[in-house]
């Protein structure tokens, strides 16, 4: 797992410092001991042999701007740090200060097998704290369409009579009830072309026909004669 990031830095490390030739001994020397799904970041590396090449590489400045992450048991991560101090690499120690992040776990160490699983990223594994982000799967709410239609349940005496305009009502036809929820993404965060007038009658019309609709409860059951003839035996 930290043989990879090694390799990377410490060949980057000597372009940017100058000794190119000893680059290209490292990278010749060490290359063959990557794993094979880093083989695409590897042959993106070689094209980096001068220091002027650094500034203009995507993939240098996505190192430059990450730590490589590495997912470690806390048994693991102890003995890896006691082989540091003991050692006193100085060289290797200031490489892994400066661009390694250990997201150290409890609990048993990882097998080849499941790291070889979760490996092969530019900058590493996915740290624990990437499943926390808030994730907005609710609907969207639907806009407020901001009219109103007339009912047109009034009496038939009354039609000559002059109207009196009515007050808007908060939760009538067109206006929907909004409901609060925290798992919506709010209406900024995809925006939507404006509706036209007549999409937003025809909206407000289906709205107000949802609301005449027959409430179903204890008192106001459904009838099962239409299931019962269509799905009788030859029916």
């Amino acid at each position: 797992m930290v043989l990879y990031p090694l390799f990377i830095h410490m060949y980057l490390e000597l372009v940017y410092k100058g000794y190119e030739k000893n680059a290209q001994s490292f990278f010749a020397k060490f290359r063959n001991c990557q794993e094979d799904y880093h083989e695409e970041d590897i042959v993106k590396l070689s094209s980096i042999t001068r220091r002027q090449h650094m500034d203009k590489s995507e993939f240098m400045a996505i190192l430059r701007s990450n730590k490589f992450v590495i997912k470690m048991s806390r048994d693991t991560y102890q003995v890896l740090k006691k082989y540091l101090q003991d050692t006193q690499l100085e060289t290797l120690f200031t490489v892994i200060q400066q661009h390694l992040h250990f997201d150290v776990f409890d609990g048993r160490p990882r097998n080849k097998q499941s790291i070889d699983a979760t490996s092969g990223g530019i900058t590493g594994d996915a740290t624990f704290e990437a499943n926390k982000t808030k994730v907005l799967y609710g609907m969207q709410p639907e806009p407020d369409l901001g009219i109103t239609l007339d009912d047109d349940n009034e009496d038939e005496e009354d039609k000559d009579k002059p109207k009196k305009k009515k007050p808007k009502k908060e939760n009538g036809p067109g206006r929907k009830k909004f409901e609060f929820n925290p798992n919506a993404p709010p209406l900024s965060r995809i925006p939507f072309p404006e509706l036209k007038d007549s999409d937003k009658m025809h909206k407000a019309q289906v709205l107000k026909e949802k609301a005449k609709r027959l409430k179903l409860d204890a008192a106001t059951l459904p009838s099962i004669c239409f299931y019962s003839v269509l799905n009788s035996h030859e029916g």
